[in-house]
């Protein structure tokens, strides 16, 4: 008699209790533990050929061996904060779509309503090309979610347009998502030496007790192991 195999055992998980965000400097990440996470303008292109510009901030649901694309695209540095943070801030997972009909609508409404529209900040191409980078990318695969905060969203025909309109409301936005550092569940830096000046200002900028700061040295992890042990 031939037993059935657990596939339990041999299923492994696709999405995590970490939301990961990942920039490119030691110091943004500084920034980010001390300020915030910064809103920021978005362009994104829909489905159909038409871009729309929306400020948001963005993470993705992905395990920490799954993690070294994202590293190698947006930077070596992130923050892991646990997902009961984002529960009490609003922040959810993005509909990624790819049938152009849905969004033909979408410029059928009055300008009023298109602008506070909660539902199309959320809106990503499931496949496309990468408006940074020039590249074609599965945009499924990175399981992003996102925290919109009410803002002014603008759809455009033309991506110079949209992406100069962002760059003008760049320079004016002063807006951050807050969090407290008992969320956090991993630093991530990238060399050894990175590793030093961040014991060095978590010791100065972060946390009142000792424990605290204890624990937050216990966090860091380099880029490099994560790309070589996981």
């Amino acid at each position: 008699m031939i037993k059935k195999r657990n596939t339990q055992l041999l299923s492994e998980n696709i999405s995590s209790n970490v939301l990961f965000h990942f920039t490119d400097s030691s110091k943004k990440l500084q920034s980010i533990l001390t300020e915030g996470f910064k809103v920021t303008y978005v362009v994104e292109q829909l489905p159909a050929k038409n871009f729309y510009l929306a400020p948001m901030v963005c993470f993705c649901d992905i395990p920490l061996g799954g993690i070294k694309s994202h590293l190698a695209r947006y930077g070596n540095y992130g923050l892991g904060v646990h997902k009961t943070f984002c529960k009490s801030e609003n922040i959810n997972p993005v509909f990624y779509m790819h049938n152009t009909r849905v969004f033909n609508e979408l410029f059928k409404m009055e300008e009023k309503e298109i602008s506070q529209n909660k539902i199309i900040p959320y809106v990503k191409k499931y496949y496309g090309r990468d408006l940074k980078k020039n590249g074609e990318v599965r945009f499924y695969n990175e399981r992003e979610w996102r925290y919109a905060p009410k803002g002014w969203v603008q759809l455009f025909q033309e991506e110079s347009k949209a992406k100069k309109e962002r760059y003008v409301k760049n320079k004016k936005v002063d807006n951050y998502l807050k969090f407290d550092i008992d969320k956090i569940e991993y630093i991530i830096v990238e060399n050894k030496s990175d590793i030093k000046a961040m014991i060095k200002f978590i010791d100065e900028q972060l946390g009142e007790k000792k424990e605290e700061k204890e624990m937050l040295y216990t966090k860091i992890i380099l880029s490099v192991r994560v790309k070589n042990d996981f």
